[in-house]
This record gives structure tokens, C-alpha cells and sequence, in this order.
């Protein structure tokens, strides 16, 4: 194990195969713990700190300022939960994320997830992958969160009301319970609702509206741009192929 202190500058710190702990203090720090259970601090003073993917279980508290963890190195998909945790790739661990308000995933690998499934009751989010933005709202005791999420392709929501846009991308949307409003976006997208009065809105067919009941629906579009195929599940329609 080691123990790395930042001074007030923009410091580069790393760690080894060991259960590190980094701080970085002042300054807009780097830190990469390396292997193992590594905690890692952004710390007080305002800067802006990047922690980047490693091995292990790892906890990070950004501190002060914009704090963005990079995952741009794992071989596989993440899938950032709800409460606050990010699950790499089998083997690689489970990090534990604190005061962060960037999460960048590997483009280069596909099905990046956010599953906030695991909310506390009354936890909503507001999603668009198009611009990069999640919104965790009704937080106990903390009230409304904003994040910017990158590179991330798919989305499970809570048991509320969520919002999910998606992007160019494949994406699989999934609003869970609730009365949740899902809007798949260009690409061929896997839209799913679950219990609840949902909607989804999409872009692909000319004025398809399927109808809609006590338990849920589905709104077209009129226009028809690339032509693409889709799947939509609904509680009440359920599966529209198009």
C-alpha cells in the first residue's frame, strides 16, 4: 500500500498493485490507483480532478469542483447504477462513486448501461443520451442531481416517472415502472415499459399511432426519415414491430 499527497498544484498521481490511497488536494488532479482496493481523493480547493479506470474495487470521492472518472480503458461495457456504483467488467471489480459529476464510458465497446433499477422508492431520472445528461431527482435528502454520462448506449429506469431520449445509437431503453415518457431517437432501438401509463415516441414510421389504453400508448411521428427497425413493448399494446 501507499499514501500519495497532492500539493496546490495539478498533480499526477499513481498507484501500484496495492489497497492505495490517493489524495490529490488542490489543484485539477490525475489519479489512477492501479490494482487493488484504492481510495481516491479529489480533495478540497476547487479544482477539477480525472480519475481514471483500474483494476480493483475502488471508492472515489471527487471532493470540490468538476470531477469526471474515464473508463475509456475497459474491455467491455460498464453499467453505472442508481446508487451511486459503477460494475466493470467481470473480474474487474466494483467502484463506488462520491461527489463525481462526469462518467465516461468506452465508446468502443457497445451496451454501456445506466441502471438506476435500483433507486430508492420516490427516485426518478431524466435521461438524454443525445446530450449527455442524466438528472437524478428526489434524491432523500439531497434533492435534485445532474450528471454528465458519456458514451453510455442504454437505460433501465426506476420504479417512477422517468425520462428517457436516446441517441443516434442502438439503444435499449427500458422505463421500468412508472409513467415513464421513452423516446427512442434515430438507430434501431429496443423500447420497453413495464407497469404504468407509458409513452414512447419515436420517429421511424408516418403517423403510426397504434392506440392506447388505461395502461399505456404510443405516439408516432410524421415524418419518416431513415427507415430502421424497432421494436417497442408497451403493458398495454404489446410488441409493435416495425
Amino acid at each position: 500500500m501507499i499514501l500519495l499527497m497532492g500539493v496546490l498544484r495539478n498533480d499526477i498521481l499513481n498507484g501500484n498493485r496495492g489497497n492505495d490511497i490517493l489524495d490529490g488536494g488542490a489543484g485539477s488532479d490525475i489519479l489512477n490507483g492501479g490494482s487493488g482496493r484504492d481510495t481516491l481523493l479529489g480533495g478540497a480547493g476547487g479544482g477539477d480532478d480525472t480519475f481514471v479506470f483500474s483494476e480493483g474495487d475502488d471508492r472515489i470521492d471527487g471532493g470540490d469542483g468538476f470531477d469526471t472518472v474515464i473508463y475509456r480503458g475497459t474491455p467491455q461495457r460498464i453499467i453505472l447504477s442508481g446508487i451511486g456504483t459503477v460494475r466493470k467488467p467481470a473480474g474487474l471489480g466494483l467502484d463506488t462513486l462520491l461527489r463525481v459529476e462526469s462518467i465516461i464510458a468506452n465508446a468502443g465497446v457497445p451496451n454501456n448501461t445506466i441502471d438506476a433499477s435500483q433507486s430508492a422508492d420516490g427516485v426518478s431520472i431524466t435521461v438524454n443520451l443525445e446530450t449527455r445528461t442524466l438528472v437524478v431527482n428526489n434524491v432523500p435528502n439531497l434533492g435534485t442531481l445532474p450528471f454528465t454520462v458519456v458514451a453510455f448506449d442504454d437505460v433501465i429506469g426506476t420504479n417512477a416517472n422517468d425520462s428517457i431520449v436516446g441517441d443516434n445509437q442502438n439503444n435499449q431503453l427500458s422505463g421500468g415502472n412508472g409513467n415513464d415518457t421513452i423516446k427512442g431517437g434515430n438507430g434501431a432501438d429496443r423500447l420497453t415499459g413495464g407497469a404504468g401509463n407509458d409513452i414512447f415516441d419515436f420517429d421511424l414510421v408516418l403517423e403510426s399511432q397504434p392506440g392506447a389504453s388505461s395502461r399505456g400508448g404510443v405516439r408516432g411521428s410524421r415524418r419518416l426519415p431513415k427507415f430502421s427497425r424497432s421494436v417497442l413493448h408497451s403493458s398495454s399494446v404489446g410488441f409493435l414491430t416495425i
